[in-house]
């Protein structure tokens, strides 16, 4: 009995000590800072070709803080790289939507919900192809690549 106490009081020290403590960041948890060191490599590129250098930097940077490129590596660290790349495209949006018209603003709208819908089932279909565990990364490698593109885009828009 004296052993069964001993140990609960040991859990519940331990688990209020995990529970104070700050989570500890993973190198593929998204950083706010990733979208700011893509604007920097962005930075003086003029021509679309240049710009696309840029889009594996957070994946690149995620797998050598990792370590290793196993599948739940590329899976995570394309996600990384496509929240910041989908925080570029979302301020790119919203400047335009402060820039354009009304009417140029509403086909913008239009043809940013068809490629979201264009998207989804490019990216999607390798889970209808494979199946398997080999699909996730796969599809988070087309959803990081998607978006970036489409922020190009966005970035480049009737400059």
């Amino acid at each position: 009995m004296r052993l069964r106490s001993s140990f609960t009081a040991a859990a519940a020290i331990g688990f209020a000590v995990a529970a104070a403590s700050p989570a500890i960041a993973e190198p593929t948890d998204p950083d706010p800072a990733d979208a700011d060191a893509i604007r920097a490599c962005l930075a003086g590129k003029v021509t679309r070709k240049a710009q696309e250098t840029c889009i594996p930097l957070i994946v690149n940077r995620c797998f050598k803080e990792v370590g290793n490129e196993w599948d739940i590596t590329i899976r995570d660290c394309n996600r990384r790289g496509q929240e910041a790349w989908d925080r570029i495209l979302n301020d790119a949006y919203q400047g335009l939507r402060d820039r354009l018209d009304a009417r140029r603003f509403a086909a913008l709208r239009d043809s940013q919900r068809a490629w979201i819908k264009a998207k989804e089932k490019r990216c999607n279909r390798f889970w209808e192809e494979f199946q398997g565990t080999m699909a996730h990364p796969m599809i988070a490698h087309c959803d990081h690549r998607e978006t970036a593109q489409r922020s190009l885009f966005l970035l480049n828009y009737r400059k």
